[in-house]
């Protein structure tokens, strides 16, 4: 084959699949569509904690207050001392907020943010649990972590 017949073969080859898919789709008896209730079926919505059944003292308390401390060697050595002791440890992640008040899109993030850092830190996403905890005033923007 001369080299430009080798450029050409790759386009027409993308025509001949682009002209397909185009077509209208065709119906397979073997095939059924796939979407995610398929593989959401039997899938069980997390479990928000009972911020009644808390411990008084959080395991750990990030802050959020515009220092960019990282805290993330921090919470990796706090993970590794609860799974030596309970190797089936689960992790609240709970904000506080307002009474009466909605979480705010920046305090979920926060919550999201330290349950994604234990996530690398292995801890499954089934032992994590996040929830919101109400407050007299103007909660401070941090994050609490419990173990149960």
């Amino acid at each position: 084959m001369s080299p430009a017949r080798l450029t050409v073969m790759p386009a027409v080859i993308a025509l001949c699949l682009l002209a397909g898919a185009c077509t209208p789709m065709r119906q397979f008896p073997y095939m059924k569509i796939v979407d995610q209730r398929t593989f959401g079926a039997t899938a069980v919505a997390p479990s928000a904690p009972d911020v009644r059944s808390l411990p008084e003292r959080p395991l750990a308390v990030i802050r959020f207050d515009g220092q960019s401390a990282d805290y993330t060697p921090d919470l990796s050595d706090l993970v590794a001392a609860a799974t030596a002791r309970k190797p089936d440890v689960e992790f609240n992640v709970i904000t506080p907020v307002a009474i009466g008040a909605t979480p705010s899109a920046r305090s979920q993030g926060d919550a999201a943010t330290v349950a994604h850092s234990l996530a690398e830190q292995e801890i499954l996403p089934e032992r994590i649990h996040l929830g919101v905890v109400e407050e007299a005033g103007k909660p401070a923007r941090e994050v609490r972590i419990f173990v149960r």
